[in-house]
């Protein structure tokens, strides 16, 4: 018996029964264990089943909302926190992609790959604030673990054009000790830059100018929503995709002359 739960990395205290560890494998195991004292024992079979956890929209909490500007494009990244795609939207089925026709005029969302998704189009019509709920569906688990989680979007008005709204890229990759070094830009005199909430890559720092730098340190991906201001009009929270991938072995590839 030890030897099975040490493959799967866990690990059985034979004083007080206590089983602990990380689980490194997805298995369903049967377990003779035998409970004793000096006098008797018994034995008795357990079922152990691990599974992998529930893939989930890496936002702050099941709820993520979001503002758009009627006839602004938009580019909004989905990051997903284990190897997922979506699979559906308000309980029916996505295939290769879906047009929010009638809650989200001109939007569509688009899986782009196992970690992440995006919402992108030009809003074409004002709307009140409504819910889709997503659910994903993890790949590594043969498609049968999923967990909704709920996106709230309102499409408004901007009648003076007045409201900046964060342009250009918003999906960046970069490499651990690779420096970086990305001008953020917006619309509508949009010159000062904040963070909202979520992560900015250990390593990188961002300027109220908006000049995001520095050498990154960590690997993994991060999803901080940002946001841009003029003197008068604050903007709309912008999530960005950021990926670290770890530098290769030999070194950085230094760009060709």
């Amino acid at each position: 018996m030890a030897a099975d739960l040490n493959n799967i990395g866990l690990f059985l205290n034979p004083t007080n029964g206590v089983l602990f560890g990380t689980p490194t494998l997805r298995t369903n195991l049967t377990l003779p264990v035998t409970i004793s004292n000096a006098a008797i024992g018994s034995s008795t079979n357990f079922t152990l089943n691990v599974k992998y956890a529930a893939p989930q929209l890496a936002m702050p909490n099941d709820t993520a909302a979001f503002t758009f500007v009627k006839g602004k494009a938009i580019n909004l990244p989905l990051i997903f926190s284990s190897n997922s795609i979506v699979d559906q939207i308000n309980g029916s089925r996505l295939s290769d992609g879906l047009l929010f026709a009638d809650q989200f005029p001109g939007l569509v969302l688009l899986p782009k790959q196992i970690t992440n998704a995006v919402i992108t189009g030009t809003p074409s019509a004002a709307t009140i604030k409504q819910g889709a709920r997503i659910t994903l569906i993890n790949l590594d688990a043969n498609n049968d673990l999923s967990v909704g989680n709920k996106l709230e979007i309102q499409i408004i008005e901007d009648t003076d054009n007045s409201i900046p709204s964060i342009t250009g890229q918003v999906e960046f990759d970069f490499v651990v000790g690779v420096p970086v070094s990305r001008q953020l830009t917006a619309d509508n005199s949009g010159n000062l830059f904040e963070k909202e909430e979520g992560d900015i890559p250990p390593g990188l720092s961002l300027t109220p100018g908006g000049l995001l730098s520095g050498i990154p340190t960590t690997a993994g991906t991060f999803g901080p929503r940002i946001k841009a201001r003029n003197g008068t009009t604050s903007g709309f929270g912008q999530l960005f995709r950021m990926v670290v991938t770890e530098s290769p072995p030999y070194g950085p590839i230094s760009p060709c002359p």
